[in-house]
């Protein structure tokens, strides 16, 4: 990834200057919020020292074993919300359809909208990505041979759709800690971060850590920046991918999704 130019750096301040289709506004649960049964807190490993961080992404560019090779590798793409406010139930499922890749399941072309439009019932409105993990563990994700993957009517959901949901739960979603440190070293072990940005007003999926100023201290997390997948189709950014910078690239609420079948 170092020999491919990641320029595309998303601005906080041109909020809405840069074509975005639409926001999800309430993104950031409110202080009574009860999370979810599905939602366990506490990193699944231990963090990675920094100073390992240029060496492991240098073999991992070389090697094309990164979360983002996975991704490029696999049949997902670039999600389309189109002018939704779904980017919650988008981004969680793309992350489902990726974790399932990293561990060579099948490949299921998953529905968001199956999991988001009976939640808010069957509205266009943007949500918790908490929620959407939920019923991704109590519903299922339905492929899009049975509802579209965009969609607000529910007469586009097929006769069966809930059964064939009921063969795509998650089990658990861990919740990453709010830490730059913590969140790389999730996504150089492998594991695709579902993460909601509140300065942004959205969720996306972060693939991959970059170096991106190898004059920094390693120990330095300015010198790193974060690759991710959108869900505003191939013509925002760079073919739908972007990157963060800064304290832009530490997600508010980030999660790893598990799945058992």
């Amino acid at each position: 990834m170092s020999d491919i130019n990641w320029g595309y750096v998303v601005d906080p301040r041109k909020r809405s200057t840069i074509g975005e289709p639409g926001l999800c506004g309430t993104l950031a649960p409110p202080s009574d919020y009860e999370m979810p049964g599905v939602v366990a807190s506490g990193a699944p490993v231990q963090a990675i020292p920094y100073e390992r961080w240029p060496e492991l992404i240098r073999q991992q560019n070389e090697d094309e074993s990164s979360l983002y090779h996975v991704w490029q590798r696999s049949r997902i793409g670039v999600l389309n919300q189109g002018q939704s406010s779904y980017c919650w139930a988008f981004s969680s499922v793309a992350g489902l359809m990726l974790q399932r890749e990293v561990e060579s399941r099948p490949f299921r072309r998953l529905s968001p909208s199956s999991v988001a439009a009976p939640i808010v019932g069957y509205t266009d409105r943007g949500y918790y990505i908490e929620a959407a993990l939920e019923g991704m563990r109590t519903q299922g994700v339905a492929s899009d041979d049975f509802v579209p993957m965009l969609t607000t009517n529910s007469r586009e959901f097929k006769g069966g759709w809930r059964d064939d949901a009921a063969n795509n739960k998650i089990s658990m979603a861990t919740e990453i800690p709010r830490d730059h440190q913590t969140q790389g070293s999730m996504l150089l072990l492998g594991y695709p971060l579902v993460a909601a940005l509140n300065w942004w007003g959205h969720a996306i999926l972060f693939l991959a850590v970059l170096d991106r100023y190898p004059s920094r201290p390693a120990t330095d997390y300015t010198r790193y920046g974060v690759l991710f997948v959108n869900s505003w189709g191939t013509g925002w950014g760079q073919g739908g991918l972007g990157v963060l910078e800064y304290s832009q690239q530490i997600a508010d609420r980030a999660y790893v999704v598990e799945q058992t079948e």
